[in-house]
């Protein structure tokens, strides 16, 4: 199997993002949280959630399909159940947002828009092996040169959740938006675009800067290109 391949094999940490402190991640108060802001709390839960679940199932998807193509058919299983385990929760969630949208658009835009200013951290970012600091930036350059979770990627799922929400048809059929919600709707619809572009660039001066190779500790210290 090649060692790229291999890389993707590792298990991640656990994440902080589980199902018990998803709400508690979301939410940006610390101890009180009122009746009022409640409501931003779960539609901000149910967007990062969509968003998590989407990912990992893609990037599962992907794996299954290149350890299949390897001859790894034990492997392709793992992953390709695993993934479909994901699109199912996806699925859950992304409905639940989509009826949240017609019956509360302004404050679901709004929550949108704030989990993606906030940035949305995947859990493997907190990944270690006690020696290298750079480990989940490899990690994530041997995920890129495979085809597992691209730069472009990222800037294609927040298109799908904007298309499948209709963020764009929003303030219409009696349902007006605040003048905040028409600034988060302006700011989410915008993105796409944006995300692929700074994605690019980004992994662009990654490369420029990272090393060729590097090893990994869960494939036996063996050299990994990078590039």
């Amino acid at each position: 199997m090649p060692a790229g391949l291999m890389t993707m094999m590792m298990p991640l940490p656990s994440s902080p993002l589980s199902s018990v402190n998803l709400c508690r991640f979301c939410c940006s108060s610390k101890k009180t949280t009122t009746t009022t802001t409640m409501p931003l709390v779960n539609n901000r839960s149910s967007t990062l959630a969509a968003h998590l679940l989407g990912r990992t199932a893609s990037d599962h998807s992907r794996t299954a399909r290149r350890a299949a193509l390897h001859g790894d058919a034990c492997l392709a299983k793992v992953c390709g159940v695993i993934a479909a385990d994901e699109k199912r929760h996806e699925a859950a969630y992304t409905r639940t947002a989509a009826r949240t949208f017609e019956t509360d658009p302004d404050g679901m835009v709004r929550a949108l828009a704030a989990v993606m200013r906030a940035k949305i951290t995947m859990p493997g970012e907190r990944m270690t092996d006690g020696r290298d600091e750079q480990l989940f930036d490899h990690f994530s350059s041997v995920a890129q040169r495979a085809g597992v979770y691209t730069a472009a990627d990222y800037g294609d799922m927040v298109e799908h959740f904007v298309r499948r929400w209709r963020v764009a048809e929003l303030g219409g059929e009696g349902f007006s938006l605040s003048s905040e919600g028409r600034r988060a709707q302006d700011y989410v619809c915008g993105l796409p675009r944006k995300i692929r572009r700074i994605e690019e660039l980004a992994h662009d001066r990654a490369a420029l800067k990272e090393p060729e190779s590097a090893s990994f500790s869960w494939v036996f210290e063996r050299p990994v290109r990078l590039r």
